[in-house]
């Protein structure tokens, strides 16, 4: 793992409105520090982390409705602070997010990592098209509405796709993961920091710790 650059494997859901937030802070710190810091964009089924902590500790899943009506206030602030386009959904953000199914866009993300396609346009792409426009991402048709959108040939987005549902690719998002599983993460983003030429990390969590992630990587 040790490298002469610093690197940030990012944790995240695209049913993640923080992950959101967080995607977009951690693009623009890459962007400043770009030739001393890497980023692995790490696809996880968010789901499966609740589950866990669930079968450990009995802690219920559902939000209480105090907490999704404070989490709807708390990110428009955010939103407006960072300069992000997001569209809330008013009075039933858990039913949104239930109703969010997002393995097929991760798992498209995940395939064109391996094919070498740029990762951030896509997942910046899923995201708006999920926080900002509200528009569904589980069918092929859906990928390739994005794909094309991207300027992405029809030709090579059917490759990608028919990737995406490929045992390896499906492997690894499970992999990713467990990899946060393992890792203690309980929620997302989460975060495995590694310093340049280090091979052990730190962990964080949350859209609003890339100030201590700056400082801890001495950028």
């Amino acid at each position: 793992m040790a490298s002469s650059k610093s690197l940030i494997k990012y944790f995240f859901d695209i049913n993640s409105p923080y992950s959101y937030i967080g995607f977009e802070l951690l693009a623009r710190l890459q962007s400043r520090h770009s030739s001393a810091l890497a980023v692995q964009w790490s696809p996880v089924r968010i789901p499966a982390i609740f589950r866990n902590i669930h079968a450990k500790y009995k802690s219920p899943f559902i939000q209480i409705p105090e907490k999704t009506l404070h989490m709807e206030r708390d990110l428009r602030h955010q939103c407006e602070y960072y300069g992000i386009e997001m569209r809330v959904p008013e009075g039933n953000t858990s039913a949104f997010l239930k109703a969010g199914n997002t393995v097929a866009a991760q798992r498209l993300i995940v395939a064109a990592g391996e094919e070498e396609v740029s990762q951030s346009p896509l997942i910046h792409a899923f995201y708006t098209r999920m926080w900002r426009d509200h528009l569904p991402m589980h069918e092929d048709a859906h990928l390739h509405e994005v794909l094309a959108s991207l300027g992405i040939d029809q030709s090579t987005a059917s490759s990608l796709i028919a990737k995406s549902k490929s045992p390896e690719v499906k492997q690894h998002f499970v992999d990713y993961t467990q990899e946060a599983i393992d890792d203690g993460a309980f929620g997302i983003p989460w975060m495995k920091v590694y310093r340049a030429n280090e091979v052990n990390h730190e962990s964080f969590f949350g859209s609003d710790r890339f100030h201590l992630i700056e400082r801890h990587l001495g950028l």
